[in-house]
């Protein structure tokens, strides 16, 4: 993992914002998720949680994974998690097995 991920994250963070206008991306996938009649997300590589943010805000039941932890915590103080959401972190290789475990109440 890449110390922009970690080290940096905090920087990561406010610079993304910078350049990355979130709010219409959150429109475009909020218009596909109710196309499709979907009310549930899995977000692989979540980051700090901006979309996130609006997910959790607009009812979805929202799980986040990404591989760091400096990531997560970010994402964690601007979204914070209700009962229907989790931010889990994991790689992605590690998600499908973690999700199962929290399914059948053993995690």
């Amino acid at each position: 993992m890449t110390i922009l991920y970690s080290d940096f994250a905090n920087l990561y963070h406010a610079m993304y914002q910078t350049f990355i206008n979130y709010d219409e991306e959150y429109i475009f996938y909020k218009s596909l998720l109710e196309k499709y009649r979907c009310n549930s997300i899995i977000e692989m590589g979540c980051g700090s949680g901006h979309p996130a943010k609006r997910f959790i805000e607009d009812n979805f039941d929202y799980t986040g994974s990404d591989i760091s932890a400096e990531m997560l915590a970010i994402a964690k103080k601007i979204a914070p998690t209700p009962g229907c959401c989790r931010q889990i972190c994991a790689a992605l290789y590690q998600l499908q097995f973690l999700m199962r475990l929290q399914l059948r109440g053993e995690q």
